[in-house]
């Protein structure tokens, strides 16, 4: 149990660090450089994320305890990516704490697979999908890359499909999981859904929540005009 407990402490740590040099240090250096704003959300996001993978938190709460703690230290709720994209507070952390706890999940999942010689994994389904994941979900895969000795040629590689890259599989926001796969013994009773129509899927839900995301902006704008007496258009 607490070989397990160190394990996925471990592999948040490495995970968020990875998260830093992608996503999360560029998005928060990007709009405060290295000052006390960058420490502080950095220390919130943290605390926030180790406390969902102990189990002292939920997912949905680390996500509230975050923006509440951001909103309450005067930091800035809305950053901007290098695409000129507005990302919330609320966007942006559970983009974090659900990528980093995912993938320490799955990378502690992984060493006790590679600890007994394990290379074959089964990886999980979802309607909608991104497309470095949809030709390969819902199918036994090789955790190792087509030039490791252990490659299995019957199945496809993970590192064929953007392993390790915030866009592939496993990266951010990938909800997948990969189960241990032994030939011969493990069934595969995961749904299978057409790669195209998974990753149109993907798009619609992406679109839809954009809209989502511009209803709730429109709706503090319009608490904000009203708390100011402001009745114009």
């Amino acid at each position: 149990m607490l070989a397990s407990l160190f394990l996925l402490l471990k592999w948040s740590l490495q995970t968020w660090t990875d998260l830093k040099n992608n996503v999360n240090e560029s998005l928060v250096s990007r709009n405060n450089g290295q000052s006390a704003v960058t420490k502080a959300y950095r220390q919130i996001l943290t605390e926030s994320t180790t406390a969902t993978v102990t189990g002292l938190m939920t997912h949905k709460d680390a996500v509230q305890a975050a923006m509440y703690r951001v909103v309450d230290k005067g930091l800035p709720t809305t950053l901007i990516d290098k695409a000129g994209r507005n990302w919330s507070i609320e966007g942006y952390t559970r983009m974090v704490v659900n990528t980093t706890v995912n993938r320490a999940f799955n990378e502690v999942r992984l060493q006790r697979m590679k600890d007994f010689d394990m290379h074959l994994a089964l990886m999980s389904s979802h309607p909608n999908s991104r497309p470095a994941c949809a030709p390969i979900q819902g199918h036994v895969v090789n955790l190792v890359s087509p030039s490791d000795p252990d490659f299995d040629p019957h199945y496809d590689s993970i590192f064929n499909h953007g392993y390790g890259e915030p866009s592939g599989t496993q990266g951010i926001n990938c909800r997948h999981i990969l189960f241990p796969y032994e030939p011969g013994v493990s069934e595969n009773h995961q749904p299978q859904y057409d790669p195209d129509e998974a990753i149109k899927n993907g798009k619609l839900v992406q679109q839809q929540r954009a809209r989502e995301r511009a209803i709730r902006d429109a709706k503090k704008r319009l608490r904000v005009a009203e708390q100011l007496g402001d009745d114009q258009d």
